[in-house]
């Protein structure tokens, strides 16, 4: 049974870089103002955009006097 070639037999992968090549990696972090935390991440044409919001901010409710 033939199985997928990953390297042709001139040295180059699919996408034709060699075996020892890699792709370029792109990270940058803080992308999104109101998210506690983001980041975006790029590598070939895979691109993650990726966001953290911590729990909101609870506010205590207010006490009514009890009427008698």
């Amino acid at each position: 049974m033939a199985g997928l070639e990953l390297v042709s037999d001139a040295g180059f992968r699919a996408d034709g870089r060699r075996p020892d090549e890699l792709r370029k990696v792109r990270a940058r972090l803080g992308v999104l103002a109101r998210a506690d935390g983001s980041a975006y991440l790029e590598q070939g044409n895979t691109k993650v955009l990726a966001a953290v919001y911590g729990p909101p901010v609870l506010v205590a409710p207010v006490a009514l006097p009890l009427s008698p």
